[in-house]
C-alpha cells in the first residue's frame, strides 16, 4: 500500500516541483515538525482502529462499512504523512556511498527474494533479531542471485565470466590509497569530531548487518542437508551433513490435510500465478494504450479514479470479494484468483508513464492511414515495442500472486485444493518449522520465482528498437 501511495504522490509531485520545493525549503523545519507529530498520531489512531473496529466486523445483520471506512481512513492518512515526511527528509540527507550503490545493483533481486525471509522467520524469537536477520539474509541472498544470473547471462551469450586481473598492482595501489585516506581521515577527525562521530555510527552499521548476514542464510542452506535430531542436540553448525536428498523426499511425500501432496500445489500456484501475470499485462497495456493514445470525454477524471484506486490495500476490498465469489459459487475455485488480475491499476499506471517514453504517435498515425484496426496497431506494433515493461510488471506480478497467500487462503478453503503458499501457511508446515523439511520447502517456494526472473530478465534491459517512419 506505501508503495502504491508513493507512485501517486510522486506523479502529482512533478507537476508542481518547483513551488512545491520553494515551499518545502522555506517553512521546513514546522513542516517536518507537523509531519511527525501528525504521523506518530495517526499510527496510534491506525493501531487503536484496527484493534477496537477493524474490516472485519461485520454480521449477519449488518455489514460493518462504518467500521471498515473508519479503519480506512486512519490507514491513508498516516501513508500520506509518512510519503510526505520521506520527500523532507530526501531534501536534506543524499544518501550516496558504496552500500547503497551496492544495494542499487541488486534491487531487483532483493525485491523477489526477501519476502521469503519474512514469511519463514517467524519462529526467530525478538523482534530485533528478527528483523536484523530478515534484512541481512535478503541482501546475501540478493547478492548471490545476482552472481549466478551474470554466470547464466555470460553462459548463453557465449562470453567468459568476468574474472579479476592480476591483483598484485590493485592491490598495492590499494593500501597506498588507503594509507593516505588514513591519514587525512585522521586530519579530518581531529578537525571535525561531531562528523567523525557519525560517519563512524553509520559505518559501524553497516558492517554489523553485511557479517549477520552468514547467519540466515546458513540457516536455510544447510538445515535443509541436515537431520530433525542434529538441528535439536548439536545447534548451529556451518558444516553440511548431505541429508538433502533425503529432506526432500519427505517433503514431496508431505500432504497438507492429508489430501493435497506439494506437487500439486505448486502446479496450482504456477496456473494461477501465469495466468494472473499474462491477464494483468495484456489489459494493463491495453488499458494504457487507451488512455494514451484515445481522447474521450472524462478521460482525465477516469484516470483519476485508476490512479486512486491503487491506493486501496488488497485486505480492504477482501470482505467483499469474498462475499462476491460466495455469492457467485466461485469458493474454492482458481478463477476468482485468476480473473480480478484483468483489472490492475499499478500495471496500466506503469505501461502508461512507459508508453510517454516512446515516440510512437506518427506510428500508430501512419498504421491507421495504412487501414490497421486498433486491435491489430495494439498487437503487432505496442506489445513489441513495450516488451521491456512487459517483462518487468510480469516478473512483479507473477512474483505477487505466488506470494499471495492470504487471498489464495481466503478462496481456497477445501483442503484437497491448495496453493504453495497455503502449504507452507498451513498447520502441517508450521509443525516443521524446526525441521530440515521445511527449509526444503523454503528453497523450492523461491525456486519458481528465479525461474520465471531468469526467462524475462534479458528483455528488461533490452533496447527499443523502432523502424523509421518517412514523412
Amino acid at each position: 500500500m506505501l508503495r502504491f501511495a508513493s507512485a501517486f504522490g510522486i506523479h502529482h509531485f512533478k507537476l508542481k516541483e518547483t513551488k512545491f520545493l520553494d515551499f518545502c525549503k522555506k517553512y521546513y523545519l514546522w513542516l517536518c515538525g507537523v509531519c511527525l507529530v501528525a504521523f506518530s498520531a495517526f499510527t496510534y489512531l491506525n493501531g487503536y482502529m484496527l484493534a477496537n473496529h477493524g474490516y472485519w466486523t461485520e454480521t449477519a445483520t449488518d455489514p460493518g462499512y462504518a467500521d471498515k471506512f473508519m479503519t480506512l481512513g486512519p490507514q491513508l492518512t498516516m501513508t500520506f504523512f509518512f510519503v510526505f515526511l520521506l520527500i523532507l527528509i530526501s531534501l536534506k540527507c543524499r544518501f550516496e556511498n558504496r552500500v547503497l550503490d551496492f544495494l542499487g545493483k541488486i534491487s531487483l533481486e532483493l525485491y523477489l527474494i526477501h519476502n521469503l525471509f519474512i514469511m519463514h522467520f517467524d519462529m526467530l524469537s525478538g523482534i530485533g533479531i528478527y528483523v536484523v536477520s530478515v534484512l541481512v539474509c535478503s541482501i546475501l541472498t540478493a547478492s548471490l542471485l545476482h552472481e549466478i544470473i551474470t554466470f547464466v547471462f555470460c553462459k548463453i551469450n557465449k562470453r567468459p565470466y568476468p574474472k579479476p586481473k592480476d591483483i598484485r598492482p590493485a592491490i598495492k595501489a590499494y593500501f597506498q590509497k588507503k594509507s593516505t585516506d588514513c591519514k587525512a581521515s585522521i586530519r579530518y577527525a581531529r578537525r571535525h569530531p561531531k562528523a567523525t562521530g557519525v560517519i563512524v555510527f553509520r559505518n559501524c552499521i553497516c558492517i554489523l548487518l553485511c557479517l549477520a548476514a552468514l547467519y540466515p542464510i546458513s540457516i536455510m542452506l544447510v538445515n535443509s542437508t541436515r537431520t530433525a535430531y542434529s538441528m535439536v542436540h548439536r545447534g548451529f553448525t556451518l558444516i553440511p551433513e548431505g541429508k538433502f536428498l533425503e529432506s526432500f523426499n519427505n517433503v514431496m511425500a508431505m500432504e497438507s490435510h492429508h489430501t493435497c501432496p506439494i506437487s500439486r500445489a505448486m502446479v496450482y500456484s504456477l496456473i494461477v500465478s501465469l495466468s494472473s501475470g499474462g491477464l494483468s499485462i495484456y489489459f494493463g497495456s491495453m488499458c494504457a494504450y487507451g488512455f494514451e493514445m484515445f481522447r474521450f470525454r472524462g478521460k482525465k477524471h477516469l484516470w483519476k479514479i485508476v490512479i486512486a484506486s491503487m491506493m486501496f490495500s488488497q485486505i480492504s476490498t477482501s470482505v467483499g470479494f469474498f462475499k462476491l465469489s460466495l455469492s457467485m459459487g466461485l469458493i474454492n475455485s482458481l478463477l476468482p484468483l485468476i480473473i480480478p488480475a484483468i483489472a490492475a491499476p499499478a500495471t496500466a499506471y506503469f505501461m502508461r508513464m512507459y508508453l510517454k517514453m516512446i515516440p510512437l504517435q506518427s506510428i500508430v498515425e501512419a498504421a491507421r492511414i495504412d487501414g490497421c484496426s486498433e486491435l491489430s496497431i495494439f498487437h503487432r506494433m505496442i506489445l513489441p515495442s513495450i516488451k521491456p515493461a512487459l517483462c518487468l510488471q510480469f516478473i512483479f506480478t507473477f512474483t505477487a500472486s505466488w506470494n499471495n497467500g492470504f487471498m489464495h487462503s481466503l478462496i481456497l478453503q477445501m483442503p484437497e485444493v491448495r496453493t504453495i503458499a497455503t502449504f507452507i501457511e498451513g498447520p502441517p508446515a508450521r509443525g516443521s518449522s524446526g525441521s530440515p523439511e521445511m527449509y526444503v520447502m523454503m528453497i523450492l517456494f523461491t525456486i519458481p520465482t528465479l525461474i520465471v526472473y531468469l526467462l524475462f530478465s534479458k528483455s528488461i534491459v533490452s533496447r527499443i528498437v523502432l523502424g523509421s517512419v518517412k514523412e
